[in-house]
């Protein structure tokens, strides 16, 4: 093999110049989903002709020869952040998005509505979820039969009849698994004890 010269952005390998790009083969992010846990690991995977010398994660701010990196908190990594550099200094950049999903707020508590001339019967509506979304909303209601199943609210619109004597539990669930603070609707044949102590 002949002598190899460097020259910035190239080089000349037995007097051919090296401006082959490198390519990005892959992105990956584990775990890939919405998630609460501690961190995100960004993989960014690549080949070249030559060899792969660095890779940047800020639009080339900086470079590191490390092809991961973590992540904690949520981010948008936008067009061209991740960056690939070969050992002649050529570069390839990721064309696409990237969103690090991590959600570690809770979902605000659904809302539960009687429903108008019926009885012990309730409507309930979504929390609301500003990050991974909101996944489900479900319920169940305090009796020795469906006490700790829960079940899922299949819309807004559906009617829930509970006993005179029972208690419904209601959530939010994001898609992140967070879970808001559970609310309760109450039969009319529950005494509720009033604020001021009195009956």
């Amino acid at each position: 093999a002949g002598n190899i010269v460097t020259y910035p952005s190239k080089v000349y390998l037995n007097n051919i110049v090296d401006e082959i790009l490198p390519v990005i083969t892959n992105v990956t992010l584990t775990p890939a989903t919405w998630t609460n846990t501690a961190e995100v690991t960004l993989v960014i995977e690549a080949t070249d002709n030559v060899e792969i010398a660095e890779y940047s994660f800020d639009a080339g701010t900086s470079w590191q020869e490390e092809n991961y990196q973590n992540y904690n908190e949520l981010v948008t990594i936008p067009i061209g952040a991740l960056q690939v550099k070969d050992t002649s200094g050529n570069i390839t950049s990721y064309e696409e998005e990237i969103i690090i999903k991590i959600d570690r707020l809770a979902p605000t508590a659904p809302i539960i509505t009687p429903v108008e001339e019926e009885l012990n019967t309730f409507k309930v509506a979504h929390g609301l979820d500003l990050e991974s979304g909101v996944d489900k909303t479900e319920y169940y209601i305090v009796n020795n039969i469906d006490n700790g199943n829960w079940t899922i609210v299949i819309s807004a619109d559906e009617k829930i009849i509970i006993g005179g004597k029972e208690t419904m539990v209601a959530r939010t669930v994001d898609k992140a698994g967070n879970v808001s603070e559970i609310i309760y609707a109450f039969g009319n044949e529950i005494s509720l004890p009033s604020h001021n102590g009195e009956n």
